[in-house]
């Protein structure tokens, strides 16, 4: 069921027939900037207790900018106080009373596109949503005032994508491969408003110090 500010706004932007249960009162609204949401039921009893926030890790897209926070797989019912159980809706405005969940291809090993690629790859990267592939790629920039130059991972991730989980992976010598994060630091998550977002990690040392540096990414279907 949905809560709305403002009922006449809302139907104007997303249509009638759609669970709004009520509006809130006296003109407000939940906290961009997060807050604390508690859910009783008619005795007084918590169903549901947890605080949201704007900031890292809470998925920045969220912050005010026209995304909304979504629970993953809400029929599982996650822990709503674990950030990692959130992400940033697929497209700007959400999905008010609907999901939008990327549909798990039915043969993540197959290739119905014919691209060359695992459909269960094309599904995490966002590249069956008929829309120009975007690929891992590498950025070396400069350093400044003499230090060392920083080298910047960046591939797509399709937000709707929740039953897929994409690791990166390092190696040195091609031959035996290590989980990447704990030598990356996050920059940034940019969302490009058609299902996909962006990331980029920066190589931290002393990985980032290693005369050949190879990485990879892991999907795994969940």
């Amino acid at each position: 069921m949905l809560i709305v500010r403002d009922l006449a706004a809302f139907t104007a932007a997303y249509g009638s027939g759609l669970p709004v249960a009520g509006v809130f009162t006296n003109a407000s609204a939940l906290s961009n900037s997060g807050e604390t949401i508690r859910l009783v039921d008619a005795d007084e009893e918590t169903i549901r207790e947890f605080t949201y926030d704007d900031v890292p890790p809470w998925p920045p897209g969220a912050d005010g900018s026209g995304y909304s926070l979504v629970l993953i797989a809400p029929h599982f019912n996650p822990d709503h106080a674990v950030v990692t159980n959130w992400r940033s809706s697929a497209r700007p405005g959400g999905s008010p009373g609907g999901t939008d969940a990327a549909p798990f291809p039915g043969d993540p090993m197959g290739d119905a596109n014919g691209n060359g690629e695992r459909d269960l790859i094309d599904f995490a990267l966002g590249n069956d949503l008929g829309l120009p592939p975007l690929f891992l790629s590498f950025t070396l920039q400069p350093g400044v005032f003499g230090e060392p130059a920083t080298l910047l991972l960046t591939y797509p991730l399709s937000l709707g994508a929740e039953r897929a989980r994409v690791e990166v992976l390092y190696s040195t010598d091609l031959g035996a491969w290590q989980e990447a994060v704990p030598h990356l630091e996050p920059v940034s998550t940019q969302q490009l408003g058609d299902g996909r977002a962006l990331v980029t990690w920066r190589v931290q040392s002393p990985l980032r110090d290693e005369p050949r540096v190879f990485m990879r990414l892991r999907v795994t279907g969940q």
